[in-house]
């Protein structure tokens, strides 16, 4: 009983919250353009064919470790390992780094003279406005 209930949760609940964690990154990759489109696009795909085995096995209509279920996961597993060989290899794109850094940077104008610079660092709504907190050591 044990052992089964110790399969269960690896097979089925762990593996369907990593698949919502893999989701989000792939849509926040996707947005962002970080990644090039066809590998974040593949990332969904695969993350709700391995979600969609997840739920399978939850509500019992697939065994967990089912050889349908290894199909379902299969895309999920493959794609992750393309996306660590292209982090590895390429990295993210420096455009879209240099896009999203912009977007965070002060305007001309706004920069206070003081060592710092920028939200106060001990103002605990700045990082509600979007402000990056600066800390300094």
């Amino acid at each position: 009983m044990i052992l089964a209930t110790s399969d269960w949760m690896r097979d089925v609940v762990m593996l369907f919250a990593w698949g919502l964690g893999a989701l989000l990154y792939n849509l926040i990759f996707l947005r962002s353009r970080l990644l090039p489109r066809w590998l974040a696009g593949w990332g969904i795909l695969a993350i709700l064919l391995h979600l969609a085995g997840c739920l399978l096995a939850l509500f019992e209509i697939i065994g967990p470790s089912s050889p349908l279920q290894v199909v379902l996961l299969a895309p999920s597993a493959l794609q992750e390992l393309v996306l660590a060989i292209w982090l590895i290899a390429k990295g993210f794109d420096p455009a879209a780094v240099a896009r999203l850094s912009a977007r965070e940077a002060p305007t001309a104008g706004t920069a206070r003279s003081e060592p710092g610079a920028g939200p106060d660092r001990h103002d605990p709504t700045a990082a509600s406005r979007g402000q990056l907190i600066q800390l300094t050591f």
